[in-house]
């Protein structure tokens, strides 16, 4: 009935996240996911957590499916740009 727990439970896990508690940080935000699940965030920072472990596939399937939830999240779109931009293969010298 919290209308903002699915922010704060997002908040949780971010900082989580960035304090090496990676179990209970995903957690959190799979908590926020299933609470909203058109809400943007818990889905840009599972991203930005899968990217800065190297795992860019993991990172951009988490934005591609945070996108078919809120497909005008302006967020989701401008990470999923520069993730493939990243990760497409470079050509000349």
């Amino acid at each position: 009935d919290f209308l903002l727990l699915p922010e704060l439970l997002a908040r949780k896990g971010e900082i989580q996240l960035r304090t090496g508690q990676t179990p209970f940080g995903l957690e959190s935000i799979a908590r926020a996911i299933a609470l909203k699940p058109d809400y943007w965030l818990p889905y840009a920072l599972t991203s930005d957590y899968y990217k800065s472990v190297g795992d860019l596939d993991r990172a951009g399937q988490w934005l591609r499916d945070g996108l078919i939830k809120s497909p005008d999240a302006t967020a989701l779109k401008a990470r999923l740009d520069v993730l493939e931009r990243k990760s497409a293969p470079r050509t000349g010298n």
